[in-house]
């Protein structure tokens, strides 16, 4: 899998990843450590992908739900990652989630590509059967809802009786700003159906994340399922 594990020197207690002379400190909480015959040695586990390859989740996946929800599965099936809930209570929505727990650098000039899938783009005409499908780049290492952190940037597909939207939020410091929303790439703000189901977006980081003058570019291609 395309996680990857960096053995440092012993004694060391502060990372940082460096490109073209500009520092990114890495957080120490990313950084683990293993007995060695000289030593404790600090490692550092990076998410540099994931293809989902054989059967089985890695062990940096955390998996969540909360009370409205009765059964939540994550399977891989043909590289795929499945997501599948029933609500414990009918028409009430309920979350679940898995946190990948390995840092990702995000440096100039990186890139990150992300596929999501709705079964479909149209929940039919009966009310109270929508679909969230959301991924989050999210600030903290943690086990609960991406919700709950207060520094993220959300990309959703909301599908419900009356078609599907594709919604681009970001959250700094607790507030929550929608950047952007459609059906596809028009981003007209309104609901719609129609090969719609299956979208990959490629982030771009444009300079340091969190300095003066940084950007970041969103890219969409969209299809059938």
């Amino acid at each position: 899998m395309p996680s990857r594990e960096f053995g440092l020197p012993i004694g060391v207690t502060g990372v940082r990843a460096v490109k073209e002379g500009t520092d990114y400190p890495i957080d120490a909480s990313h950084i683990h450590s293993r007995a060695g015959s000289g030593g404790t040695v600090p490692v550092l586990m990076l998410n540099t992908g994931d293809r989902y390859s054989g059967e089985i989740l890695e062990a940096q996946w955390r998996k969540g739900w909360d009370a409205n929800i009765s059964i939540f599965t994550a399977s891989i099936s043909g590289g795929t990652l499945n997501l599948t809930g029933v609500a414990a209570v009918a028409g009430t929505a309920g979350n679940g989630w898995i946190n990948n727990v390995n840092p990702i650098v995000m440096v100039d000039a990186a890139e990150y590509t992300v596929s999501l899938e709705s079964p479909v783009d149209d929940t039919g005409a009966a009310a109270d059967r929508d679909i969230r499908i959301s991924h989050f780049i999210k600030q903290d290492k943690d086990e609960l809802s991406p919700d709950s952190d207060d520094n993220f940037v959300e990309i959703r597909v909301d599908v419900d009786e009356s078609g599907l939207i594709l919604q681009l939020y970001k959250e700094v410091n607790g507030v929550n700003t929608l950047l952007d929303s459609g059906y596809n790439y028009t981003m007209d703000g309104s609901r719609g159906t129609g090969n719609l189901e299956a979208t990959i977006w490629r982030v771009v980081f444009n300079g340091k994340p969190g300095t003066a003058g940084a950007t970041m570019s969103v890219y969409l291609k969209q299809a059938a399922t």
